[in-house]
């Protein structure tokens, strides 16, 4: 529920992921496409007037900043980063958005309440990460999915194939979905095409508005045709199925391009080679 007339800051969506398993270019792809990430951990000492070398707070090579304070934590935004920033030897830095005032730190001239942290320093010392996806602003013209709720509809709004040109084995089913009122997202099962095998994923999550991903590890990409899908939500105690398909075409980039191959399984079996998120 948001405050009243206050609407215009109810997100559609949210995603959260634990920091240090996850690659860095995670987080500037995330950055690259509009997205400020919030996360939180541990406070260092003196972080209230930090030192910084060459305009940079930690650093990616040798010993880490003082120690952290034992049983804190803050809450603060990545809006940015460069990989150029910081000792030249071994650049690369975050831009965080922290909340102690646009007079922060005290020690920079400039100061506006942001602070470049080094990527080791943030990757070895954070903990936990979330991005939010704004709410769509109108209902769509087409992809409706079928309900046993007479609730809010419900949509697929866009299906993407993609191959990661940095990692060619990772390929990537991304569904982005949209309901016309928040819901309580359960589960995700899409249905392979011939073969009948299935991949299931639990969320448990406020959704209105975003995508959810399917990725092959097994360096084939997905098939091409129409995948049956079936979305579990909860709206208001009630629990509902959404259904529908998606139409999957060729990967991209085309090159390279991986061949498209079943999931391992058998009919009706979950897969095996799959992760979802």
């Amino acid at each position: 529920m948001a405050w009243p007339d206050q609407e215009r800051f109810l997100i559609g969506s949210y995603s959260m992921f634990r920091i240090r398993p996850e690659p860095l270019e995670f987080i500037k792809r995330l950055l690259a496409a509009g997205h400020a990430i919030a996360f939180t951990g541990p406070v260092y000492w003196g972080y209230s007037n930090p030192t910084l070398d060459h305009g940079v707070f930690g650093t990616n090579t040798g010993s880490q900043p003082d120690s952290i304070r034992p049983n804190s934590g803050h809450g603060q935004l990545i809006v940015g980063y460069d990989d150029t920033k910081g000792d030249p030897s071994a650049p690369g830095a975050l831009l965080i958005q922290n909340s102690f005032g646009t007079d922060w730190p005290p020690s920079e001239a400039n100061a506006d309440g942001r602070i470049w942290w080094a990527y080791r320093t943030f990757l070895e010392s954070q903990e936990l990460a979330a991005v939010a996806y704004p709410r769509a602003e109108s209902v769509p013209q087409q992809g409706k999915l079928e309900s046993t709720l007479l609730g809010p509809e419900g949509f697929v709004t866009g299906v993407h194939h993609w191959v990661d040109p940095r990692d060619p084995s990772s390929v990537h089913l991304v569904v982005e979905l949209q309901f016309t009122e928040p819901v309580q997202l359960g589960s995700i099962v899409i249905t392979e095409p011939t073969t009948g095998v299935e991949v299931e994923q639990e969320y448990g999550l406020p959704f209105s508005t975003g995508y959810v991903f399917t990725r092959r590890v097994d360096g084939a990409q997905f098939l091409n045709g129409i995948w049956p899908i079936e979305i579990t939500i909860e709206f208001r105690d009630v629990v509902a199925e959404y259904t529908g398909a998606i139409d999957v075409g060729q990967s991209v980039p085309t090159s390279p391009t991986p061949v498209a191959a079943p999931m391992y399984g058998t009919t009706g079996t979950k897969a095996t080679i799959i992760g979802s998120g």
